[in-house]
């Protein structure tokens, strides 16, 4: 009996030490070409973040509102739909340009969640950017702030019903 217990700890041990040899150890090894994860969080009906990355890199993006929403990197992949805090990395695989982010719920996009992400050689991303390099908001909707978290609630009711609305659209 201790010698099936001995054998499967040795097993166990190889296993964890091949991970720590291919890399998977503190994760301090090089990723596609751009170093930390950009962080980019959702929320009704905003996406902010710094918007700005290297070919090859990672948006860390996180629920950070109520609703269920999720991220969308036009031609080139997006999230699973994310719950309240749920997180999630995004590989972003275009060459350098402009490119449209979207949280696809319905209604969502129509409601303001969209903006322009830069993809570009030599972005550098401090720990918990919020804003451009140049010091602009980089709200949803290409930089523009929708200024929904401080919706009056006849303004919001007007919001809810647009996005009704168009969830029917899609629907039908």
């Amino acid at each position: 009996m201790l010698a099936i217990l001995g054998g499967g700890l040795a097993i166990a041990l190889v296993i964890i030490a091949v991970g720590f040899a291919v890399g998977g150890g503190d994760g301090g090894g090089e990723g596609g070409g751009s170093g930390a994860p950009v962080p980019v969080q959702l929320s009704e009906f905003a996406i902010s973040g710094s918007l700005d990355v290297a070919p090859g890199g990672t948006l860390a993006v996180t629920n950070e509102g109520t609703q269920v929403h999720n991220l969308v990197v036009d031609g080139d992949g997006q999230t699973a739909d994310l719950s309240a805090g749920e997180s999630e990395d995004l590989a972003v695989d275009v060459p350098a340009g402009e490119y449209v982010v979207y949280c696809a719920i319905p209604g969502h996009r129509e409601a303001g969640m969209e903006a322009t992400m830069t993809v570009a050689e030599g972005v550098e991303v401090a720990a918990g950017a919020e804003t451009q390099s140049d010091g602009a908001s980089t709200e949803s909707s290409g930089g523009v702030d929708m200024g929904h978290a401080n919706l009056t609630p006849e303004e919001a009711e007007k919001l809810d019903t647009a996005m009704t609305t168009s969830f029917s659209r899609e629907v039908s």
